[in-house]
């Protein structure tokens, strides 16, 4: 497979390079729900989930875009996959934390925050995020979770993840 190539590219802070299209991967989590809310399609195909991103890829789109609540981690293990055939630097992966808490207090919670990022990292079969953003404005009462959530950011920014 070779490398995504198009003139079409646009620039994004931080000097990341993508293709004006990017990959909305939320279908390739299959069927699920969270918060009482359906997620997902009420099917998912991985092997022609794979088919898609690989055809995506082909044509040059290079940015994928996921959340750990997405099938529960399904679409994030379903890009590792992929991932892990092509060369990381040719690829800005995405993902958002906080639509769900799991069994934390709150999404939030720098604990939480943490836990989900190692779990992401895992899924996608890699050591870093190009992109990492909050998924809902749900910060608690008062904003209460804003200052941790931005301080877990930078310190894993500092990280390199």
């Amino acid at each position: 497979m070779s490398a995504p190539q198009s003139p079409a590219r646009r620039t994004l802070a931080g000097g990341l390079s993508v293709h004006p299209i990017d990959i909305g991967a939320w279908a390739l989590g299959g069927p699920d729900h969270n918060l009482s809310l359906p997620m997902g399609w009420s099917t998912a195909d991985d092997a022609a989930s794979r088919r898609g991103l690989e055809r995506a890829y082909e044509l040059g789109a290079n940015l994928i875009d996921t959340a750990d609540v997405y099938g529960h981690g399904h679409s994030e293990r379903v890009i590792g996959d992929f991932v892990a055939t092509v060369p990381r630097d040719t690829v800005v992966l995405s993902s958002k934390v906080g639509y769900h808490h799991c069994t934390a207090q709150h999404a939030y919670l720098p604990s939480a925050m943490r836990r989900q990022l190692e779990t992401t990292l895992k899924n996608l079969r890699t050591d870093h995020l190009d992109i990492y953003f909050l998924h809902n404005s749900d910060l608690g009462p008062d904003d209460r979770y804003l200052g941790e959530a931005g301080e877990v950011f930078l310190d894993e920014k500092g990280a390199g993840r």
